[in-house]
């Protein structure tokens, strides 16, 4: 797919009737994160990751355009190729999640459901508080030239690895620098503005909702946001296996979750192909523990 001169790398697999999934990876990495996610997701409905402009094998800007609105765009593309005209179940990591929030702001009509697991960057750089401040000291290395000071700090805002994390594979490491580069010298520095969160809720009322954190993040960055955001959108905060990168470390909840929120489109429709024996995640709008 090409987008306003930028080709974006889209990878599409699976089939059947459930509702899309549209898959948006956090900074730092590309779609290959989401590989196991959507190997499981896959064996039921169509899934769509994409490597975000600047990373894995999608091209850099030519006009040099690395905002929020780009990206944003960028991802409304890939949801209205992967839904056909139809509404995505929209999954997002980190800054992934942080994307997918300003996607629901701006252009709602495109989500059937969300989930997200400890999403950040929504914050925008408006705040001096919690993470805005860790990542415009971030962005300040970065724009010192300080590229490994950037990229060591902002891998300490995710806190302690999942120690049963699989090794990288041959497809993440391929493109781990040029990521890592991406991720300190232009995601950091193109995110302006924050979500409107009340907003995104009543943009989104009716819609499943759900948010995830790793059992091993509690106390970090990470978790008080996607905590954050779990709070105003009035859903559940799911605490799952693993650490900040539990989707690709222990995807199989979290798939449970995108297929659960899936289910939930249709809790009022009888004999849907994607209702099943399950707990389902509440609508935004209703009170969850966590």
């Amino acid at each position: 797919m090409t987008r306003t001169g930028v080709s974006l790398a889209c990878h599409r697999q699976g089939t059947g009737d459930g509702t899309p999934v549209v898959l948006v990876h956090g900074g730092g990495v590309d779609s290959s994160f989401f590989a196991a996610t959507a190997e499981i997701l896959a064996r039921r409905r169509v899934v769509v990751s994409y490597d975000r402009r600047g990373y894995g094998e999608s091209g850099d800007p030519a006009d040099g355009d690395w905002s929020t609105n780009a990206q944003v765009g960028d991802l409304a593309a890939v949801c209205e190729a992967a839904g056909a005209g139809g509404r995505v179940v929209l999954a997002g990591h980190s800054l992934g999640g942080g994307i997918a929030l300003w996607l629901a702001e701006a252009q709602p009509g495109l989500i059937g459901a969300l989930v997200l697991h400890e999403p950040v960057g929504w914050e925008g750089p408006g705040s001096a508080e919690g993470r805005s401040a860790d990542w415009a000291a971030i962005a300040r290395l970065a724009a010192s030239g300080d590229t490994t000071g950037a990229i060591i700090a902002a891998l300490r805002l995710q806190g302690e690895p999942d120690p049963a994390a699989p090794p990288l594979t041959e497809a993440e490491v391929a493109h781990v620098d040029r990521n890592l580069a991406t991720m300190v010298t232009h995601d950091v520095a193109g995110i302006a503005g924050g979500v409107d969160l009340g907003a995104v809720r009543i943009a989104l009322q009716g819609i499943p909702v759900g948010v995830s954190s790793g059992e091993l993040s509690r106390g970090t960055a990470a978790e008080t946001a996607g905590a954050a955001v779990a709070t105003a959108l009035g859903c559940p905060l799911t605490v799952v296996p693993g650490a900040h990168n539990s989707p690709r470390d222990r995807p199989e909840r979290f798939a449970r979750l995108a297929d659960q929120l899936a289910a939930a489109q249709h809790a009022v429709e009888p004999d849907t192909p994607e209702k099943e024996a399950m707990t389902t995640p509440q609508p935004t709008g209703s009170r969850g523990v966590r």
